[in-house]
């Protein structure tokens, strides 16, 4: 619609018009709209709150447990802010509505007021900019793995690919911010020259460079991985916790798809719906990732907990036990039609026979006998 038009239109009359010109026949339908944006809300809430939880376990088992918090940790967690802003911004406009929705069930003053535009721009800008953090917090991690001097290949690599990451991510967040933040002369418009076009081209550019870099990180982790010393069933786990990365590098390339297959101009707040599901998640799940190697360390220390609260346990059963059977040793015994032991666990039986002393410590002996978890540097990779 013409510029000059919509100006001399009052707000209510602006009000009235929809985002988009419906089909023939359709009706817009401001109030009650059919919208998909409830598929994108329970995707993107789900695996917000594992990120959020498992980023807080991995912090702890640093903090905590291992005692060693390193530069990988604290990008890690920066990152996971920047991503819990982007998955916010983007339930916010999912549950105004703003997404989701035909074009032609929106107001259009929607599209034209400064919130939309603003939070358009700083969702663009947060995917880029948590994409970025969640790279370098995964290659500062292999770093930390295989230091200079264990694998310098490897350490060659990571540089390389953390100057690659850099230059990319700086040059499309520099480029965004140039071209699309809203300009306050413009009653907080993008500019003219940010259409919807060149947003989709940023969407694809940063798209591929996402997927490119999560191919290069699985490149260098891999190798590197299989020339370590242990078992070859521990490096097998390593390697499939770190190529669950390729989860986040599928988001890349099915938003590259959508991306590429639409047409910018045609029902934006409908087809752009489900590349925004799977832009959000590829920096989400890319955190979710670089965590996974840290919480062996967790699960060892609980099992250990757990572990020393079954052996205490069973001592002072041990203690409680053994007394009784001194006091009744005189006047009392356990007769086998009541208790017999097998494998290790009293059972009921129908006969009758003394247990002595020494069987009933057997018993206790068993049970302390039962499978205590390894200690926590069994999982410790540093």
């Amino acid at each position: 619609m013409d510029a000059s038009l919509l100006s001399s239109l009052t707000p209510e009359q602006l009000a009235q018009l929809p985002a988009g010109q419906p089909p023939p026949g359709v009706v817009s339908n401001f109030d009650n709209p059919d919208s998909i944006a409830g598929s994108a809300i329970a995707p993107i809430s789900f695996f917000l709150a594992v990120m959020i939880i498992v980023m807080a376990m991995r912090m702890y088992c640093r903090v905590f447990i291992l005692k060693s918090v390193g530069l990988d940790d604290w990008t890690a967690l920066l990152a996971s802010m920047f991503a819990t802003g982007l998955a916010g911004t983007a339930l916010y406009q999912l549950s105004m509505n703003w997404f989701g929705p035909h074009s032609w069930d929106v107001r259009l003053t929607v599209y034209l007021s400064p919130t939309f535009n603003s939070l358009i721009f700083v969702l663009s800008m947060m995917v880029s900019v948590a994409s970025f953090l969640v790279k370098i917090s995964v290659l500062l991690f292999i770093g930390r793995v295989f230091p200079r001097r264990v694998s310098p290949k490897s350490a060659i690599a990571i540089w390389i690919g953390l100057a690659i990451n850099i230059v990319a991510y700086c040059t499309l967040i520099i480029y965004t911010g140039v071209t699309c933040a809203p300009r306050s002369s413009d009653h907080g418009q993008l500019p003219g020259g940010c259409t919807a076009k060149l947003r989709q081209n940023q969407g694809i550019a940063t798209a591929s460079v996402n997927a490119a870099l999560d191919l290069y990180v699985l490149a260098v982790a891999v190798p590197s991985i299989l020339h370590l010393q242990m078992t070859m069933k521990r490096k097998l786990g390593i390697i499939a916790v770190l190529s669950m990365g390729v989860v986040a590098c599928a988001f890349s390339l099915v938003s590259l798809y959508y991306r590429t297959g639409t047409d910018p101009n045609e029902d934006p707040s409908r087809n752009q719906t489900v590349p925004l599901i799977f832009t959000v998640l590829e920096p989400v799940f890319g955190i979710i990732t670089a965590c996974l190697p840290t919480l062996p360390a967790l699960w060892v220390e609980i099992s250990n907990k757990a572990g020393s609260s079954i052996r205490s346990l069973f001592s002072r059963s041990r203690t409680t036990v053994s007394g009784s059977f001194d006091q009744s040793h005189s006047n009392k015994e356990f007769k086998r039609n009541n208790y017999e032991m097998g494998n290790g666990w009293a059972v009921l039986k129908g006969n009758s026979r003394s247990l002595d002393k020494s069987e009933s410590n057997t018993f206790v002996h068993d049970i302390e006998q039962m499978p205590i978890n390894p200690s926590r540097n069994a999982y410790n990779i540093d």
